[in-house]
C-alpha cells in the first residue's frame, strides 16, 4: 500500500506540473489532488482519469494552437515558378521560387534572350525572354549570339542547312540560292537609299547546288550597302518562316566605317531586338539566331542597318 501511495503521489506531482505548464483549470486539478490527499479509499481510476483527460485536452489545445498560430502570416507569399536552378530546399529537382512581388530569389536567375560576345552590345529594353511559363510551355522568343569571324574563315554550303543564300561572285546585287531549299529565306531586300557594291570580306564561301551559280570555291565576295551620312536609314532585310519548332538562322555579316545595327523581330507584333555591330575594317561576324513561336505562319524579320556614313556587308545566310 505504501508503494502504491508513493507512485500515486509521484504521478500526481507530474500531472500537476504539466497542468501548471499549460495553464489549465487549476482549481479543478487541485481539488482532485486534495481529495486524494485526504487518504480516502478511492481507486486510482476515480481521480487519475479526470486529471489525465484534463491534461490531454490541454495538450491537444496546445498542439492545435501551435499548428495554426506558428507566427504571423508572411505577406510576401512565395510562388513556385518553372525554370532552372535550385530552391532553398536544396532539392535537385525543385524549381526556383519567386516572391509574389516579382523579385526573384537569390537562387533563381532569368536568362536574357540576347547574348552577345564582348565585341557587340545589345539594347536591353528590346530583348525578349525565352524562359518557361508557369505551365512549363516555352514562350515565343529569340536567342541571339554574336561572334567575331577569323580572317579567311571557310564557310561551306549547304553544310546541313535546309536552305541557304550567298552573295554571288558576279554582279554586286546577285544572290545565289539553294536549288533545293524552297526559297524559305527571303531577301536580302534593300531598304532606304541602298546601292549595292562588291567588296572583299573575311569569309571564304564554297557551295554546290546553287541557282545562278552552280558551284563556287573560296569566294571572298561581300555584298556591301553604304549608309549616307545623316540618313535615311539604309540596309538589307532578310525574312525566314517561324513556327513552334525551334529554328536557327545563321548570318555572315560585317560593318565598316561606322557601327551598324542588327534588328530582329519575331512576328508582326513582336518586340524588336537591337544588337550593335561594331565597325571593324575587313572584319566580320557570325550571328546565330535561335527562335520559335507558339503558332505557325509567322516570320522572323532581320534587318542589317548601316551606320551613318558607314557600310553594312553580307556574305551568306543559312537556315536550320
Amino acid at each position: 500500500m505504501a508503494e502504491r501511495n508513493g507512485n500515486d503521489e509521484w504521478l500526481a506531482e507530474k500531472l500537476k506540473a504539466e497542468a501548471d505548464r499549460y495553464e489549465p483549470d487549476l482549481a479543478r486539478i487541485r481539488q482532485r489532488i486534495r481529495e486524494r490527499g485526504a487518504d480516502q479509499p478511492v481507486r486510482r481510476s476515480t481521480w487519475l482519469l479526470p486529471a489525465a483527460a484534463a491534461t490531454f485536452v490541454v495538450l491537444t489545445a496546445g498542439a492545435i494552437t501551435a499548428l495554426h498560430g506558428g507566427g504571423p502570416s508572411d505577406p510576401s507569399e512565395q510562388v513556385q515558378v518553372v525554370g532552372s536552378g535550385r530552391t532553398g530546399t536544396d532539392s535537385p529537382s525543385a524549381a526556383p521560387v519567386e516572391t509574389s512581388s516579382g523579385g526573384p530569389s537569390p537562387a533563381s536567375s532569368t536568362a536574357s534572350s540576347v547574348t552577345s560576345e564582348p565585341i557587340g552590345s545589345t539594347t536591353p529594353d528590346a530583348a525578349k525572354t525565352t524562359g518557361s511559363a508557369a505551365t512549363g510551355a516555352p514562350r515565343p522568343g529569340v536567342d541571339l549570339k554574336l561572334a567575331a569571324a577569323q580572317p579567311g574563315r571557310a564557310v561551306t554550303l549547304p553544310g546541313g542547312a535546309v536552305d541557304w543564300i550567298a552573295a554571288g561572285s558576279g554582279p554586286a546585287a546577285q544572290t545565289v540560292r539553294s536549288e533545293r531549299g524552297g526559297q524559305q529565306i527571303s531577301g536580302p531586300h534593300e531598304t532606304g537609299t541602298a546601292t549595292s557594291s562588291s567588296t572583299t570580306g573575311p569569309f571564304a564561301l564554297s557551295w554546290t547546288g546553287g541557282l545562278a551559280e552552280r558551284s563556287q570555291t573560296g569566294s571572298r565576295t561581300w555584298r556591301t550597302v553604304s549608309g549616307p551620312a545623316g540618313g535615311p536609314e539604309t540596309g538589307l532585310i532578310i525574312r525566314v518562316p517561324a513556327g513552334k519548332q525551334t529554328a536557327t538562322l545563321v548570318l555572315y555579316v560585317g560593318a565598316d566605317g561606322a557601327d551598324g545595327q542588327l534588328r530582329t523581330r519575331l512576328g508582326a507584333q513582336g518586340k524588336v531586338t537591337r544588337t550593335r555591330l561594331k565597325a571593324v575594317s575587313g572584319g566580320g561576324y557570325v550571328v546565330t539566331i535561335r527562335y520559335h513561336t507558339e503558332g505557325s505562319g509567322e516570320e522572323l524579320t532581320t534587318e542589317l542597318i548601316a551606320g551613318s556614313g558607314g557600310s553594312i556587308s553580307f556574305a551568306a545566310a543559312t537556315l536550320r
